[in-house]
């Protein structure tokens, strides 16, 4: 059982977040017997292990809209059924093992947004196998958020500090040959981006991205040249000392916490990240997997909303 001891939500939070999306407990009891009731109908779906908790948090990733709720759990299911055998030969990395740190701070903001923090490590030397192991591990952290969090949606913190070419040069191949379909298993929503530390290389990517991306999409993103700039989007009450932030407690102390958080329940997610999946062999009907959009390519992994 993964066990929540980081970051547990409280019921005033709960409270707050379902005022924010016009819900009460009756409703959502409603909507998860509802979904449950779906999930019996489709017998390729693992039966009888969701429990409500899990069910509700999928419900807040989707603004309690059942239909969004049980198409993102058929691509969470179908799409980690791909490739389960061959990720699960993939041990996954710890927190503090990683050249690149995912981050998610304790305290919700007063939006009720979760903060990511995203940075270079460069006490690690990592080579090809570790690489493999912090995908893995990206993927512990998605599979945890999904069962763990509380938040209406993510706010992150991209810092490029300490970032080579080189080092993202290396990663990106090493994406080629991870699987994707995991990469698109998982749904959030994203509150907004910031980047802090641009590297120029960086800077041309982004006006690239610019291009394809909706106004609506791209507005989400925001380029920071320092902390004055970044405590206008993210309050410093909710930051660590290294970020000009107010919180008591500094980014290597929040590090070993999440560290400890994800070692208690790494077993646990990686067994729930391969055995939690959907059995084709029962599937009444056909369907098309694209791992570049997921089931039938109509999903899409993350809302920007």
């Amino acid at each position: 059982m993964i066990k929540n001891n980081y970051s547990p939500c409280d019921e005033t939070v709960r409270a707050r977040i379902h005022e924010r999306f016009n819900v009460d407990s009756d409703g959502i009891k409603r909507d998860i017997e509802i979904i449950r009731e779906w999930i019996r109908q489709q017998s390729h779906l693992p039966q009888d292990i969701q429990d409500d908790d899990f069910l509700e948090k999928c419900l807040l990733r989707n603004k309690f809209r059942v239909e969004h709720t049980k198409e993102k759990l058929e691509k969470y299911y179908s799409l980690k059924a791909i490739s389960a055998n061959e990720i699960g030969r993939i041990r996954s990395a710890l927190p503090i093992e990683t050249r690149l740190t995912i981050l998610p701070l304790p305290v919700l903001t007063d939006k009720m947004e979760r903060i990511i923090l995203i940075r270079t490590n460069n006490s690690v030397t990592d080579d090809e196998e570790l690489i493999m192991r912090s995908f893995k591990y990206t993927l512990c952290t998605s599979e945890y958020s999904l069962r763990c969090d509380y938040s209406v949606g993510y706010r992150i913190i991209q810092d490029f500090e300490g970032l080579t070419y080189e080092q993202v040069k290396k990663y990106a191949i090493a994406l080629g040959s991870f699987p994707k379909s995991y990469s698109n298993a998982y749904f959030a929503r994203i509150a907004g981006v910031e980047y802090l530390n641009v590297p120029p290389f960086v800077e041309a990517f982004l006006k690239g991205v610019k291009a394809v991306l909706t106004a609506k999409m791209f507005s989400k993103i925001s380029v920071h040249k320092n902390f004055e700039s970044l405590h206008q989007n993210v309050d410093k009450a909710y930051l660590p000392p290294e970020y000009g932030g107010d919180l008591d407690t500094s980014m290597d102390e929040l590090l070993g916490k999440w560290n400890q958080e994800i070692e208690s329940n790494v077993d646990a997610l990686e067994k729930v990240i391969v055995s939690e999946i959907s059995n084709e062999s029962l599937r009444v009907g056909e369907v098309k997997y694209n791992e570049a959009f997921g089931v039938d390519g109509t999903f899409k992994s993350l809302a920007l909303d």
